[in-house]
């Protein structure tokens, strides 16, 4: 039995608590639990996805990644954009409430639903690839770009990470209480990430490999990885 991933069901939609790990880091474990609960819901019924209360999640696991060669980070990358397909797929509606830290991947995994709720609350939202050295795999691209258009490098070339309130900005994230009733699927975003992954994929996940093994991505992860050694 999945006890990482809490189903909650209510009459008017369905909740899934990703508790996997502290920081609900994302690695091969987490893409299982994760798959495995959203499977268990109603495609058609709304759902909402949230986090433990500390972190929505931080991201992907840099600890178990860092090393990966080249068959093993495709490998890894194809398990999260499975994930993430499986929340663009839904035909029910589907809202990320934010209530804690949501960066990188995690922050890919909140765009990736029709809406995000930013909870109040003293946390970090968005990215930092670009301080890695690291452009984006393909579908998670496709995602931020079709978001985000012209604000796209707003989040990917942010010198710092945003608090809830400032992401008003971004018309896809709102810190006000809405209900499934305020929201509809933006089926035009969807087609453009449908086009995205047809026409640019194999030339993205190029992209992406080239610097992930470029000597200023393993310079910075490494760095990255011994900072979080000393927390």
């Amino acid at each position: 039995m999945n006890t990482q991933m809490k189903i909650n069901s209510y009459s008017t939609h369905t909740e899934l608590v990703m508790n996997h790990s502290v920081a609900n880091v994302l690695n091969p474990s987490f893409f299982e639990n994760f798959s495995e609960s959203i499977h268990k819901i109603d495609d058609r019924a709304n759902l909402i996805i949230t986090g433990n209360g500390r972190f929505f999640s931080s991201g992907l696991d840099l600890f178990h990644i860092n090393d990966f060669n080249h068959n093993e980070i495709i490998e890894f990358m194809a398990h999260f954009e499975y994930m993430l397909q499986s929340v663009i797929d839904r035909n029910g509606k589907t809202i990320a409430s934010v209530n804690g830290h949501t960066v990188a991947g995690g922050f890919i995994l909140a765009s990736a639903c029709d809406k995000v709720y930013c909870e109040s609350g003293n946390y970090k939202l968005g990215m930092n690839e670009e301080k890695l050295g690291i452009k984006l795999p393909s579908l998670p691209q496709a995602i931020i770009q079709c978001t985000f258009g012209d604000d796209m490098n707003k989040i990917l070339c942010n010198d710092d990470f945003y608090i809830a309130q400032e992401m008003n900005q971004f018309g896809h994230f709102t810190t006000q209480k809405i209900t499934f009733e305020d929201i509809t699927k933006d089926k035009n975003r969807l087609e453009r990430i449908q086009l995205f992954m047809n026409t640019q994929r194999e030339k993205q996940m190029d992209i992406f490999l080239n610097s992930w093994f470029s000597e200023k991505s393993i310079t910075a992860r490494n760095t990255a990885v011994e900072s979080l050694k000393k927390r």
